[in-house]
């Protein structure tokens, strides 16, 4: 216990303030992405996000968004926390909750409408869609960059420091197990997640549409993590 510790309190001083900069700005564009384009016109997310989103759809008016993100999220950042480390699990937690916070703010607090359309895209599917995809790729494709230590966590075929998302936890967690790729297990469970917003909502126009948010999100996280030139080398 007091090796752990110990290890624990090492860990935490090689937290910068730095990258709590970049994680905060990360979080408050995701949510502009999510508020401000997707929800509006009930296009959802992927992850935890978007399960977030469809069950503030269908659940009674004060369980919000924001607080499903924080009760999804946060429990599966602790449990993947001997896995990941203590600077993935705080900058995740910090992420997520300026993330929540941010979201809260936009539907709640400030004066800004955002409950029949958007405000910048008004009821256009396919603008929504891209641009928020787009938005959402850059807050996650910044948590990614500074997200702390290199020793994160295994996505997409990089290794990242830090997550926008829990469902990326689970994928390192049970993607081995399952004899899969992180980034098969995160897609199996957006296409999942879909179906199931289809079935509900008796209609399969938004899901559609939710699969062109996160192909545009899976984009333009490559591009903030590679940047233009995607070429790798390795020397033996």
């Amino acid at each position: 216990m007091k090796k752990f510790f110990s290890n624990f309190l090492k860990e935490l001083k090689e937290l910068s303030w730095v990258n709590f900069l970049a994680l905060f700005i990360a979080g408050i564009i995701n949510s502009v992405g999510v508020t401000m384009f997707l929800q509006p016109v009930s296009l959802y997310d992927s992850g935890i996000s978007g399960t977030s989103m469809f069950l503030d759809q269908i659940t009674p008016e004060f369980l919000t968004l924001s607080l499903f993100l924080v009760l999804l999220n946060v429990p599966i950042f602790i449990f993947g926390f001997k896995k990941q480390g203590a600077c993935f699990t705080v900058y995740s937690l910090f992420t997520v909750i300026i993330y929540s916070l941010s979201a809260w703010l936009i539907t709640d607090v400030l004066p800004i409408d955002v409950s029949t359309s958007s405000p910048v895209a008004g009821n256009d599917l396919l603008l929504c869609a891209m641009f928020g995809g787009i938005l959402s790729g850059i807050g996650s494709g910044l948590a990614v960059r500074f997200g702390g230590a290199m020793d994160g966590i295994e996505s997409l075929g990089v290794r990242f420091g830090g997550a926008m998302d829990g469902i990326e936890v689970f994928a390192v967690i049970f993607s081995k197990k399952l004899g899969i790729t992180v980034g098969t297990f995160v897609m199996s469970y957006n296409l999942i997640l879909y179906i199931i917003c289809g079935i509900v909502v008796q209609s399969w126009t938004l899901p559609l549409y939710s699969i062109i948010t996160y192909l545009c999100g899976l984009k333009t996280v490559d591009f903030i993590v590679y940047g233009i030139d995607k070429n790798k080398a390795a020397m033996i």
